[in-house]
């Protein structure tokens, strides 16, 4: 006959959480990759390039300072085809931080910051608002549809255009 099973343990609703935190987890990092892979190559972005280029940009026995500065823009576009997505599943559509008040989401927080930002500086429908560096435009969507002005975004990287 087969060798006895060992004693099992009875569950316990810490089992049940941990695994359930695990499984949530590991699907929403295979979601994230699985989006984040499609979204590379919809774009033509090759992440084993890009993440060699800066590499070599950054290594001082293949580039000097002079060299990294001559190539800033391959650098620059290398830095955010990559971070790009993790920001994005990150922080959602808006790439910065605000503080956050007792019983509010993380997402409430930054649409608040972003309404304090346009009301502090007084921007009116009759406005034209410039964002530099706006990523992807998120704070840029959300404040002009909070004070109807007309908002402009900047950005240097192509792939976060796209993405926009």
């Amino acid at each position: 006959p087969p060798p006895p099973l060992p004693p099992r343990c009875p569950p316990t609703s810490t089992t049940h959480a941990t695994m359930a935190v695990n499984q949530t987890l590991a699907g929403r990092v295979k979601h994230m990759l699985t989006a984040m892979s499609s979204q590379e190559e919809k774009q033509g972005i090759k992440v084993d390039a890009d993440i060699a280029k800066y590499n070599a940009m950054h290594d001082d026995s293949k580039n000097d300072v002079d060299a990294r500065n001559k190539n800033y823009a391959d650098l620059v576009n290398s830095y955010y085809n990559l971070a790009t997505d993790f920001y994005e599943w990150g922080w959602g559509q808006s790439f910065h931080f605000a503080n956050k008040l007792p019983g509010e989401s993380f997402s409430s927080s930054i649409v608040r910051h972003e309404y304090y930002l346009a009301a502090r500086l007084g921007v009116k429908p009759t406005d034209h608002v410039l964002d530099c560096g706006c990523g992807i435009g998120g704070p840029l969507r959300n404040i002009g549809r909070f004070t109807q002005a007309r908002i402009t975004g900047v950005t240097l990287n192509q792939y976060q255009v796209d993405r926009g």
